[in-house]
């Protein structure tokens, strides 16, 4: 069983071969969608208050 998802490469270091970007377990745009889904969780539970 996996305890983390590892490295999140970036779009840029996916394009350039950066670090750890060929074994990557997530997409390049993980960390993007990830931080995209806290705020909308934040605001959601904002309005609810």
């Amino acid at each position: 069983m996996l305890n983390s998802i590892g490295y999140l490469v970036t779009p840029r270091a996916k394009e350039t071969g950066g670090y750890e970007a060929g074994i990557s377990r997530v997409r390049s745009d993980s960390a993007r969608r990830m931080i995209e889904s806290a705020v909308k969780q934040i605001l959601d539970f904002s309005e609810k208050k």
